[in-house]
């Protein structure tokens, strides 16, 4: 896949927007999770390149906008994980705009005209049933008769759901990580630095990896205790594990904190970057009045994640 862009902090990574071939079929959008929607959207463009003989283009942007206009938002995908999904799904061509006062102010007429006719010379601009950009008050898209503009109809799950961004990203903060690894169609993952946490998971039996420097702005799931697989950087076994997203609450923490622990696994992964797929949620966080209630209750969740993994393999 090739990138295209001009945003000085990923500049080095990818090539001039100068470069860009002409006449391709494009789409636009942020393109969150990079989910199953997205993928049945990516799938009709490829579909329209290769009837018009020509290239497919998507056309992105970072930060997300709602992070330029100061809203709260937390986002599927860092922007790393989005073009390594882009790239499984052998996109031959991507633009990362680079959202900033001067995009923010386009209208969808403008940004038509001047970007994607005068800038990138696109033959034809795919969209999704609900796909939209440009100020909030522009008109409709595809009446501006500049471009062939073809939308999409509505992605369906087999199961008749509504796939969105924003339903992931509730069924992630409500800790339902197997619907929304449904409607992703991979497992939702987090990654970050191993670093000292407070040790008492050593205390009990039950050393965990403190999980920190997960990029700002990506989602945390709801608190509970995770069946999860951990990817070691320079490795490329996952090793199955639990993972306990919460406050810590039989010690009396105040901060949430990410603590994962790594069934029968000895290895000092201390400053280490791993990466945690979650499969499923066994329960939510539970005070404990003792600690020996505490380590029963960690036992079952290693006997429960161990089960998990045996059917999960068969």
């Amino acid at each position: 896949m090739r990138i295209y862009s001009d945003i000085p902090d990923i500049f080095e990574k990818t090539q001039n927007l100068k470069q860009v071939p002409a006449n391709c079929v494009a789409t636009v959008g942020f393109f969150d999770g990079i989910h199953c929607g997205h993928k049945y959207l990516i799938e009709k463009l490829k579909t329209n390149a290769k009837q018009e003989n020509t290239k497919e283009l998507i056309i992105t942007m970072w930060e997300h906008p709602a992070i330029f206009f100061h809203k709260n938002i937390q986002l599927l995908t860092t922007l790393e994980e989005k073009l390594t999904l882009l790239s499984t799904l052998k996109v031959e061509s991507l633009i990362i705009l680079n959202f900033n006062a001067e995009l923010a102010n386009k209208t969808s007429k403008n940004f038509i005209k001047e970007f994607l006719i005068e800038k990138f010379k696109i033959k034809k601009l795919i969209l999704g049933y609900n796909n939209s950009f440009g100020k909030k008050d522009d008109s409709q898209i595809e009446n501006t008769n500049l471009i062939p503009i073809i939308k999409i109809d509505k992605y369906i799950s087999e199961n008749g759901d509504k796939i969105s961004s924003s339903e992931i990203r509730k069924l992630i903060e409500q800790g339902n990580i197997a619907k929304a690894n449904d409607f992703l169609g991979y497992k939702f993952n987090l990654s970050g630095i191993v670093s000292k946490g407070f040790g008492n998971g050593h205390t009990i039996g039950f050393p965990t990896a403190n999980i920190a420097n997960i990029e700002k702005n990506k989602i945390i799931p709801g608190t509970g205790v995770y069946i999860t697989e951990t990817r070691i950087e320079n490795q490329t076994k996952n090793f199955p594990s639990i993972t306990n997203i919460g406050y810590r609450p039989t010690f009396n923490g105040e901060k949430i904190t990410i603590e994962n622990h790594i069934l029968d696994f000895d290895q000092n992964i201390y400053n280490k970057k791993i990466t945690i797929k979650l499969l499923n949620k066994i329960r939510n966080e539970i005070k404990f009045n003792l600690k020996e209630e505490l380590i029963l209750q960690l036992l079952k969740d290693k006997e429960d994640a161990k089960i998990f993994f045996n059917n999960f393999q068969n």
